[in-house]
């Protein structure tokens, strides 16, 4: 290459130092451009490694529920939420919330809005408009989460409609809830009426609403009575109307 350069300098009229100096200078520059090269190729293949990277972390977030919503009338229902509030999974735990989601999709909606589009199918609709008690539960991986998602939960509009109750429970007590083949709300409910009446058990309040369940425990409370020891763990607010419903 160099002697290429000296022979196109050859017919330029100069001293024989300038041309090759000059000659010099432009071999000089050529190298540098193809040493350059590498070094561009490297800080790409990085930028999408660490985009690659951005992506996974991104999709796991997504895709990893850290809270979970319990929505217990007669359907129940439980969400599973990822740390962007969205839902991930929608599971049903009888026949009623089985038929409500043939008819709605809740998956990747924000949670309130999932709570208002379940709320709102006619089903669900009927169960309420029959006094039946809407009870929602919620369990989360940190007190913060757990707090913010109960006050998104107590903010929906069907919740003051219905006058709804809501409650707060570890998360460890979900795997317990899941292997009786209850949501951890209906689950929550029957340990504290197991707390008044040790002779109920798990399989009774399946076929129970959480009207019918509300009922025993204001009977038990108003009552006084006693014959277990209460283990539900969790706190309710609002208040339910406690009136009788059917469960399948």
């Amino acid at each position: 290459m160099t002697d290429k350069l000296h022979n196109a300098f050859d017919s330029v009229t100069a001293s024989r130092e300038l041309k090759a100096s000059t000659a010099q200078f432009l071999s000089a520059q050529r190298s540098r451009t193809r040493s350059k090269a590498p070094t561009l190729r490297m800080a790409l293949a990085a930028a999408c490694l660490l985009l690659v990277t951005a992506l996974g972390v991104t999709a796991k977030a997504a895709l990893t529920p850290v809270s979970y919503i319990s929505i217990d009338i007669n359907p129940s229902l439980e969400l599973s939420l990822n740390r962007f509030d969205r839902v991930i999974s929608a599971t049903a735990y009888n026949r009623d919330a089985r038929e409500v989601l043939t008819e709605v999709n809740l998956k990747w909606l924000a949670y309130t809005e999932a709570i208002e589009a379940f709320t709102s199918q006619g089903m669900v609709q009927s169960c309420l408009d029959k006094d039946g008690t809407l009870v929602f539960t919620v369990a989360a991986d940190s007190e913060e989460k757990q707090a913010a998602i109960l006050t998104g939960v107590e903010n929906c509009s069907s919740y003051a409609d219905y006058d709804a109750l809501s409650s707060l429970v570890d998360v460890e007590s979900l795997e317990e809830a899941h292997s009786c083949g209850l949501s951890f709300g209906k689950y929550a409910a029957y340990r504290e009426l197991s707390g008044y009446d040790s002779s109920v058990t798990v399989e009774d309040c399946r076929h129970m609403s959480m009207s019918e369940i509300r009922r025993q425990i204001s009977h038990h409370e108003s009552s006084g009575s006693h014959t277990g020891t209460s283990s539900s763990g969790h706190n309710s607010h609002g208040s339910g109307n406690g009136h009788h419903g059917s469960e399948h």
